[in-house]
């Protein structure tokens, strides 16, 4: 799959495989692993929770 065929797809559906616009943080993070540590966390700071 080209990034270009998953974009057009993101555009038409809302979805990349399991992932959706509007999911709740707890549901992608329950796919995804923990937010932390993210590299843009470690930039803004322990303040920002979760993927940014």
């Amino acid at each position: 799959m080209t990034l270009m065929s998953l974009l057009v797809d993101f555009a038409r559906t809302g979805r990349i495989g399991p992932l959706h616009c509007g999911m709740p943080l707890s549901e992608a993070e329950g796919l995804l692993g923990p937010g932390r540590p993210h590299p843009a966390i470690r930039l803004l700071g322990p303040g920002v929770d979760g993927y940014p």
